[in-house]
């Protein structure tokens, strides 16, 4: 590798006492150790500060820890987090995970060979709270296949739903403006990851580079573990369908208005689709008769909407259940 091959690790905390040893240990051994680590703290009420200033004052890595007054939320605290970042190479990292122990070593092999790559994000087995596996690893829970990796459609791929995880990616510092204010119904990874798509930039590793720990206390974790999760989470989802309808209905039009003109004719007219799919559907919440709704939804099945848009079968299948009894 290059000489240069220094990078910033941004991790946010709040209340995590429990793993943030584990976490910090893990980066600390990596095979190319950070030039800097930057804590952004939530306002946690434990120990959490205690032992990340404890075991980073007794190694030869420079950190910084930011306390927030109050509660920000996860991605003002991650903004918070990379603003303060100096190298060109960013990483991001929750407080409870593990890193293996060449993962930022891989991650920046692929920059230095690839100079169109703005941002890299990686595979990583799932684990339960004591980091025992889960038999699932990240891409298989979100839909990550082979020829997925294989056709390079990220665009297309992305406008179904955003499977890259701030816990699994690296990033390059141009990537974030100064003045980053990331719309408020978006998560920084999935708003990054967008950036990368529209500048070409989007580059996966399918090396497990992780332990993505899944506990009751994740704020954002994987679902689809196994078959009785799978039928939890599809059940829940109901209860939340009409808020989803308006979270994605939002993104996408701040998509279009922050990153449209970057986008190619057809790639407008993909995400023009898109919108007009979830405006459809939020519309289709305000009260209408559960004939026009059903109308609405068998439009949107013809024209392959769901597929491209919201989950395939399972999507419409639910779509049809809340329009008929909800």
């Amino acid at each position: 590798m290059k000489a240069n091959c220094n990078y910033s690790v941004a991790l946010c905390t709040y209340n995590g006492e429990r793993y943030i040893a584990e976490q910090l240990n893990s980066i600390l051994s990596q095979t190319i150790p950070p030039k800097e680590i930057i804590i952004s703290d939530d306002g946690s009420k434990d120990q959490t500060l205690e032992i990340v200033d404890n075991l980073l004052s007794h190694c030869s890595v420079k950190y910084r820890i930011v306390k927030n007054t109050g509660t920000h939320g996860v991605t003002k605290n991650f903004c918070n987090a990379i603003s303060r970042c100096s190298e060109n190479i960013i990483f991001t990292s929750d407080q409870d995970d593990v890193w293996v122990n060449n993962k930022a070593e891989i991650i920046l092999k692929i920059f230095e060979n690839n100079n169109k790559a703005l941002l890299v994000f990686t595979n990583g087995e799932l684990v339960d709270q004591n980091l025992k596996l889960l038999n699932c690893d990240m891409w298989k829970s979100v839909g990550i296949a082979t020829e997925m990796l294989e056709e390079n459609k990220w665009f297309e791929y992305m406008l179904n739903r955003c499977f890259v995880t701030g816990a699994a990616m690296a990033f390059k510092r141009e990537l974030f403006s100064e003045n980053e204010k990331i719309p408020s119904s978006w998560l920084h990874d999935g708003w990054l990851a967008w950036k990368a798509v529209a500048r070409g930039g989007l580059v996966p590793c399918q090396d497990k580079l992780l332990l993505y720990r899944q506990h009751g206390d994740n704020v954002v974790g994987m679902s689809n573990v196994t078959s009785i999760t799978r039928i939890k989470s599809y059940l829940n989802n109901f209860k939340i369908i009409k808020e989803t309808h308006i979270i994605r209905y939002n993104r996408y039009i701040e998509l279009k208005d922050k990153m449209g003109y970057m986008f190619s004719e057809q790639q407008q007219e993909k995400l023009n689709a898109c919108i007009l799919f979830w405006k459809d559907l939020v519309e289709s919440d305000k009260n209408l008769k559960r004939l026009t709704r059903i109308k609405i939804i068998k439009k949107h099945v013809k024209n392959g909407d769901f597929e491209n848009y919201f989950n395939g079968k399972k999507g419409a299948i639910r779509e049809f259940f809340v329009a008929l009894f909800l």
